[in-house]
């Protein structure tokens, strides 16, 4: 007879997150902001665009699809070979942490297995199929230093691309479209002041 699942689940009860492991939440979120500001940059940047309306295309978009347009439009420009590769490098390194964002900006958490550790439980719908998550006792949990050290990685990763950018020369033309979205908005808001 197969194992039945039923016997390994567990409810635990709701955690609320400490203190330092929700500022490590907001510091892994923003690092998924700031990749997406710069794949929106780099769109920009790389496609010759102008970034006010690169950002109005892609608001709407979620991290997911803005890193699949940057992805197609580097099969599109003249772009060396090692630079489109740096920057599919950097975003197939966030995306390994893009479970744990999903996680933290949807789920709940709840006591996980280890000792002072903490996992997510959410349910999900895909392809029409229900799956529990954070109900067994063998799923993925985090302690606080696990979660530390993703927070760690993306930061690195997110500066290592910003410097990629600037050694790349693609800041040079996102800095004059900043520049020139500033001087059409000032004027703007002067207006409404």
């Amino acid at each position: 007879m197969a194992d039945d699942p039923s016997s390994r689940v567990h409810v635990a009860e709701l955690t609320y997150p400490t203190p330092k492991t929700l500022i490590t939440f907001a510091m892994i979120i923003q690092a998924f902001s700031k990749l997406e500001s710069l794949i929106q940059m780099s769109i920009a940047g790389i496609g010759q665009l102008d970034l006010s309306k690169v950002l109005i295309l892609t608001r709407n978009i979620s991290y997911t699809g803005k890193r699949d347009v940057l992805f197609a439009l580097l099969t599109e420009v003249n772009l060396d070979a090692e630079q489109q590769q740096q920057i599919r490098g950097f975003l197939d390194a966030a995306d390994k942490y893009s479970t744990v964002r999903n996680h933290i900006a949807h789920s709940v958490w709840v006591a996980g297995a280890r000792p002072d550790s903490i996992k997510p439980m959410s349910v999900a719908i895909r392809y029409g199929k229900l799956k529990y998550q954070g109900v067994l006792e063998e799923e993925r949990d985090y302690t606080e230093a696990e979660l530390i050290a993703i927070a760690d990685k993306l930061a690195i990763i997110s500066n290592s691309y910003v410097d990629f950018l600037k050694r790349s020369g693609f800041t040079a033309s996102i800095e004059r479209n900043i520049e020139e979205i500033i001087s059409r908005n000032s004027s703007s808001l002067g207006d409404k002041q």
